[in-house]
């Protein structure tokens, strides 16, 4: 007869299911789910278990390095109310690992197999509900801006095209291996990129459209059986991908505009803020604050956990920034919010979290691991990913069930 652990350890896979679904919802919807999830996994694990799974994992011990550091970083801190704000909404990076991981660890091989595919249907799902809602708004209630990327999903665009890119990857690549049948296969491999990459042009995500396409075309290139029907697919997928910037004129200026009014990034004072597009406002905000970290000598260690966005205030208003209204705007990238928070050394360990992440899904031909690393690493470039709730629970949630894919259970006495 089985233990009451051997029935809820049943119940995680779809506990992480309804957290990941969760994330689709309001903050405190997807508190409640990731509540549970822990739960679940806390009644099913014991200090030694805990201790044996996470000295299985490298990537996993870094990213619990990478939350103590965060810890550290709050020793120096001037705001310190922040600081613990940054350490509880940062949480999940030490929570996951700890209980999430082992559990996830703990679990047969055929549980744990079924989660990118259960991911994709719900991230392909979510599209379809919003495409429905965005309808009726349309058409019904004449809602011009429905289909706008800031209103069509619940969650705001970017976090929602980190999922959704990421679903619709893992979703192909488990139903490539779930349908033999070479005529399901191909039907497959035809309509579900068309719809994903028709998706991301709405959304009008440019990093989402990018991240996808090259993680499409790593698919197609391990995936396909030769090589002139990889290169057959590779010149599909670009003429499709034209051929939708073209019908959805709103996405493609939003890439052609990527090329202007670049030489604005060389004022040393804002002047004309009408000039700023999407990336060189980025650049122009990496510039002033990277610039002012190495005029005080903080590059090493960074300004501390809690001082990130004052840090950056002041050094938009040196810049007269805060003069056109470019005030508490985050940096725009994960990799320049992490060296003002904790200097090289938070850089070098996230680096760390994902080249080692990397390497060992490759070692094990983790394809669904790698293209989630892939998606989360593009997006960290232009948007600060782990600075916000519901990018830090999606990349701690479906970084430590990854790496659990990748380990055996360790044996336990008893």
């Amino acid at each position: 007869m089985p233990s009451w652990r051997d029935s809820v350890s049943r119940f995680i896979n779809w506990a992480a299911c309804i957290a990941y679904a969760g994330l689709f919802f309001s903050i405190p919807v997807s508190n409640i789910t990731l509540f549970i999830l822990l739960g679940c996994c806390l009644l099913t694990l014991n200090f030694s278990i805990v201790c044996e799974s996470i000295k299985s994992s490298f990537p996993i011990q870094l990213l619990i390095a990478f939350y103590l550091l965060h810890v550290l970083g709050l020793l120096y801190s001037q705001n310190i109310d922040n600081g613990l704000f940054v350490l509880e909404k940062k949480m999940t990076l030490l929570a996951f690992p700890l209980l999430l991981f082992p559990a996830w660890q703990n679990l047969a091989w055929d549980k744990r197999s079924t989660l990118p595919f259960r991911i994709g249907i719900i991230t392909i799902a979510s599209s379809i509900v919003f495409l429905v809602l965005a309808t009726i708004n349309k058409f019904f209630y004449n809602d011009t801006l429905a289909f706008h990327r800031d209103y069509f999903a619940s969650i705001p665009y970017v976090f929602y095209s980190i999922y959704f890119a990421t679903g619709s990857l893992l979703l192909l690549n488990s139903c490539y291996d779930r349908w033999q049948n070479s005529k399901t296969r191909i039907l497959v491999l035809v309509l579900l990129p068309a719809y994903s990459l028709s998706m991301l042009v709405l959304i009008s995500s440019k990093t989402g459209i990018l991240a996808y396409v090259t993680g499409l075309g790593y698919f197609l290139y391990r995936r396909l059986p030769s090589r002139r029907l990889f290169y057959a697919s590779i010149a599909g997928l670009i003429l499709s991908s034209a051929l939708l910037l073209v019908a959805y004129p709103t996405t493609l200026n939003r890439f052609l505009e990527l090329s202007k009014n670049l030489a604005v990034v060389n004022e040393d004072l804002l002047t004309n803020p009408e000039e700023f597009t999407g990336l060189n406002l980025r650049l122009y905000f990496w510039k002033s604050s990277i610039t002012q970290l190495w005029k005080d000598n903080r590059l090493i260690t960074g300004i501390g956990t809690g001082d990130g966005q004052d840090y950056l205030n002041m050094a938009y208003a040196k810049h007269q920034l805060d003069q056109y209204g470019y005030k508490d705007f985050d940096a725009h990238s994960q990799w320049v919010m992490t060296l003002l928070q904790l200097g090289l050394l938070g850089v070098g360990l996230l680096a760390a979290i994902f080249i080692i992440g990397a390497r060992v899904a490759r070692r094990f031909r983790n394809l669904d691991f790698q293209f989630f690393a892939w998606i989360v690493f593009c997006f960290s470039l232009s948007e600060s990913v782990l600075e916000a709730n519901k990018g830090v629970v999606f990349f701690a949630l479906l970084f430590s069930m990854f790496c659990a894919h990748n380990n055996k259970a360790p044996s336990h006495p008893g």
